[in-house]
């Protein structure tokens, strides 16, 4: 819990982490380029509170993967195999493994008393990763004096230094005590107990220093939330809160919600230090026993990662040393790739504007001569978008931006501003590597600050309505802060083009944030939230969307009606997708047990005259042990009952295309392979195939999915945090969130991601088009741009492979080919 703790954490000077007294074990691996590996005969036995250490250098001038591969006595396969990645930066590198965390594909544990094979290599054969020792290691002692016990499961990986402990030792009182193992990947606080009443040991008596490690991190999107909470150590409280839901959804959820990549610290400054629950107190030891007791909320308030102890004279230098080696570990596990720092910084407060396509780097620096007054283009009906930079040599807490909107005589075109918030992202959703993006876009304008040396995006969003006049348009952006000013004009063309109407579904997946569920928010409020995202993204040219629908059992039949309305007042004119629901009630009532809810609910949706969702009963079957042998059971139930209804899969490997005649429509994406000549004959079979996750949203939202002819494309994610949403590290994959998580709902000017804005520009793609399609049975011109554009659009995306499409180069023909037309 982060809340009224004495998080000492934050304050401490980090020593050096102390080493072991014990020798590392080198294992005959290593030493040279990768593959490098080994048989072991007999088996190798390692202990849980051990280490594997691998150092390296890569010497290509980009991050490469590394990859160790564990087979046990029971591998036979992938699926039975550890095949943990890691990426490293350019130069020496050192991986840490912990063994007690080495588990398959499958879910199963490796025995790691029986290790038989090791495997070392990097990603595609990569021959600039070179490997050096390859050891087995205590890699941390605790000083003298100091002691410290580990909760967690059995088997599972010890902090080195501690002492393991598993549920119903006898020295834990509890009557229902439950292992914990997140998929953090730090060794201290990534597994624990819950169900800890009590802990109890011998000690001597004395004055003494107790650390406790007391937050369970969570997990997917789950992070616990218990409101009362009291920790109490030898009779003195060491930790005490009683919240509202609103005070724990401020204080705890949104903790680390203004934390700034670089300008406020390092990954493990912003969210490694900061997790775990971190509280410290100074006791007497009088009897001759240490006891920790806990009390509060049921389960969640009784658990317990880690305790320390240490003499009180000694300064905290025990805690110092553990926080020393979690930070040594954190930084190597999750590298920051990819960022150039700059060059030196000018004086006073600059301000430019960068060239469409180019991103937001935090390495920008003005260039160094004057340019031209900047001008870019938009259709009538269309949406730009432009990123000025601002950068100050100083700190500067409060910086305004005055904006005179683009115009030409009395008319302006509608102007939205946001400010980039620095933040450490995973570019790679399931791989432990980390970037610094600006692509967080806060509405907030009046909290921008400018951070020394670090410069700020300042994105604006531009609509041009259908009748705007074509012209040129003349605006200018002003930035003022700590005495200094600057200003950026630039110029807008509408072109004498009305875009074509979206005729393919565009959007993505929706959730209420889950606090919503887990404080039983009422339904009012969710649905003034759910209303105003909705108006916003159709704002923005989104025409589908999936989303956040209750389980359409009996008791909610009126309340999934009621969200139904609320999608097509909000304005979407494609289809709708129920991505959970029918799971969910299956999950519930058994597939035989559906015909009840969903006969009331056809009936209910006729008589207002709703459509239909399409409803998914398939997601990703062809994953590894996930191939449900009972899609066309539910297909002929939900049939049987609605005899309208339309049935959708979501489909990603190459060997699910047996499972096309299931549905109506299926979504499928590189996995399972897309060519545009299969799609058509997908279509000519009667199922209409839609993609979605795809790897480029810009260009899948726009000119591929025009060259695929797909009816349409959703994107995995509008809002699906994992654990904490401003910890990256702590989930199995990325907080994805398209439309951020936000405290306060229905923001004037809503905070956005990059990726929904690449979206709209890519559905602007589209229509565009569709116009030229339009005009192409009429003019040779359009028709032989037409060609063009196909022949630079690639037909299929398969794997890893990605269309290489210069979507500028083509927004430039198009923009040409209008100009034209005058």
């Amino acid at each position: 819990m982060r809340i009224l703790l004495l998080v000492l954490a934050a304050a401490l000077s980090l020593s050096p982490a102390q080493a072991a007294d014990t020798p590392p074990q080198e294992l005959p691996l290593g030493n040279g380029r990768t593959p490098s590996s080994h048989d072991f005969s007999p088996p190798l036995k390692l202990e849980r509170n051990t280490e594997l250490s691998i150092v390296g250098e890569n010497t290509s001038g980009a991050p490469e993967l590394v990859v160790l591969r564990v087979d046990d006595g029971q591998s036979s396969g992938y699926a039975q195999r550890l095949g943990e990645e890691r990426i490293v930066p350019p130069g020496p590198f050192r991986i840490r493994s912990l063994p007690g965390q080495w588990t398959t594909p499958s879910g199963r544990k490796i025995d790691i008393t029986d290790i038989r094979r090791m495997i070392v290599f990097a990603g595609d054969g990569q021959p600039a990763v070179t490997l050096g020792k390859i050891t087995i290691e205590q890699g941390f002692a605790m000083p003298d004096g100091a002691h410290g016990w580990k909760m967690g499961p059995g088997g599972g990986a010890v902090f080195p230094g501690f002492e393991a402990l598993i549920a119903n030792d006898p020295r834990l009182i509890g009557k229902t005590q439950i292992a914990i193992t997140r998929p953090s990947g730090d060794g201290l606080i990534g597994t624990g107990l819950r169900g800890v009443d009590r802990f109890e040991v011998p000690w001597q008596n004395g004055d003494w220093t107790v650390t406790l490690w007391t937050e369970d991190v969570g997990e997917w999107e789950f992070l616990p939330h218990e409101l009362n909470r009291k920790v109490v150590v030898n009779g003195h409280t060491a930790l005490e809160y009683h919240l509202t839901p609103a005070q724990w959804v401020h204080n705890v959820y949104y903790a680390g919600r203004e934390g700034e990549a670089l300008a406020d610290g390092d990954p493990w400054t912003l969210f490694g230090r900061r997790r775990g629950g971190l509280v410290t107190i100074n006791v007497p030891v009088i009897d001759g026993k240490l006891r920790v007791e806990q009390s509060g909320d049921g389960l969640e308030a009784t658990f317990l990662s880690a305790v320390l102890i240490e003499p009180a004279s000694d300064g905290y230098k025990a805690l110092q040393a553990v926080q020393a080696a979690r930070r040594e570990r954190f930084l190597e596990r999750w590298p920051v790739t990819g960022f150039d720092k700059g060059g030196p910084v000018p004086a006073g407060l600059t301000l430019g504007l960068l060239k469409p396509g180019a991103i937001a780097v935090p390495g920008w620096r003005p260039p160094a001569q004057a340019e031209a007054v900047p001008i870019r283009s938009v259709a009538r009906g269309g949406l730009i978008s432009l990123d000025f930079m601002a950068l100050s040599a100083d700190e500067m807490k409060q910086a305004t931006v005055t904006v005179h909107a683009a115009a030409l005589g009395n008319r302006e075109l509608f102007t939205e501003m946001r400010w980039g918030q620095w933040r450490f992202t995973r570019p790679d959703p399931s791989i432990a590597v980390l970037e610094v993006t600006a692509d967080h876009l806060r509405g907030d304008m009046e909290t921008m600050a400018l951070r020394a040396g670090l410069p700020r995006r300042i994105n604006m969003i531009i609509q041009a309505s259908e009748k705007a006049p074509p012209g040129i348009y003349k605006g200018s952006v002003t930035v003022s802060a700590g005495g200094h000013s600057a200003t950026q004009p630039f110029e807008i063309e509408v072109l004498p083009v009305t875009l074509a109407a979206a005729t393919q579904g565009v959007g993505v997946y929706m959730e209420d944030p889950p606090y919503d569920e887990w404080f039983n928010m009422p339904d009012a409020g969710r649905d003034r939230a759910a209303s105003c995202d909705l108006n916003f993204m159709v704002r923005l040219g989104l025409t589908s969307v999936s989303p956040a629908l209750v389980t359409p059992d009996a008791n909610h039949l009126t309340r999934f009606a009621n969200q139904m309305a609320l999608v097509r007042d909000a304005g979407f004119t494609g289809p709708v997708l129920a991505y959970a629901p029918m799971k969910r009630l299956i999950a519930g009532v058994g597939i035989d047990g559906i015909g009840g809810p969903m006969s009331l609910l056809g009936t209910l949706l006729r008589q207002r005259g709703e459509p239909g969702p399409l409803w998914s009963i398939a997601d990703e079957p062809g994953n590894p042990g996930s191939m449900p042998e009972d899609l066309d059971h539910i297909r002929r139930n939900l049939r049987g009952i609605l005899p309208e209804a339309k049935i959708a899969g979501h489909l990603n490997h190459k060997d699910d295309r047996k499972l096309l005649p299931l549905f109506d429509d299926v979504f499928l994406n590189t996995g399972f392979g897309i060519d545009a000549d299969e799609l058509k004959q997908i279509r000519a079979k009667g199922t209409i195939p839609w993609l979605y996750n795809m790897p480029n949203m810009e260009l899948a939202a726009g000119f591929y999915l025009w060259r695929s002819g797909a009816a349409g494309y959703l994107q995995w994610h509008g809002r699906i945090p994992t654990a904490d949403p401003f910890d990256p590290t702590d989930g199995r994959e990325a907080d994805i969130m398209l439309l951020p998580i936000t405290e306060q709902s229905c923001l004037a000017v809503p905070d956005i991601d990059d990726g929904l804005l690449r979206i709209a520009r890519g559905v602007d793609d589209a229509r565009w088009m569709t116009w030229l399609e339009g005009l192409a049975a009429t003019n040779k011109d359009a028709a032989s741009l037409l060609e063009k554009i196909r022949r630079a659009v690639p037909g299929e995306w398969k794997g890893t492979v990605r269309p290489q499409v210069d979507l500028i180069a083509l927004r430039g023909q198009l923009t040409q080919f209008a100009r034209s037309l005058r």
